[in-house]
């Protein structure tokens, strides 16, 4: 039986990132959804079945990653999706706004594609060890 592909949606305004970010997670098997803004991607969100995981940019023009973030955590099929910030942004105040705002990890840019895809690995593992529970609560 051939394993299911993970879905991951990037959500990233800058084309080169955006293109680094797919490739290094299309070479590793993974099924990649690309948004560039937060319209697009709430979209995306709306329109297909959740994503595994969602790598999300702070920076993003009309509407903030953050505000990004809230609005994933109350839309019930991404409710408990894992999201990854990587952002250029690293100090205290931001990492403490995007854990508030329901992020589950946060990378500092520039990236290296080896932690990315460690960090990506990690996340979805934990959700596969959640998952079940979370739908036994349904």
């Amino acid at each position: 039986m051939t394993p299911i592909m993970k879905r991951i949606l990037i959500v990233e305004d800058d084309p080169d990132m955006r293109l680094l970010l797919q490739i290094v997670l299309s070479r590793a098997g993974f099924e990649v959804w690309e948004a560039e803004d937060a319209e697009h991607a709430l979209t995306m969100l709306h329109q297909n079945k959740a994503p595994d995981l969602i790598i999300l940019d702070l920076l993003l023009p009309h509407v903030n990653g953050l505000a990004l973030c809230e609005s994933i955590r109350q839309h019930k099929p991404t409710a408990y999706t894992p999201i990854l910030i990587v952002s250029a942004q690293g100090d205290a105040s931001t990492l403490r706004s995007s854990m508030e705002a329901g992020a589950t990890d946060y990378i500092r840019k520039p990236i290296l594609p080896t932690m990315v895809l460690a960090k990506v690995q990690q996340l979805l593992a934990l959700e596969d060890e959640v998952k079940p529970a979370l739908n036994a609560e349904d």
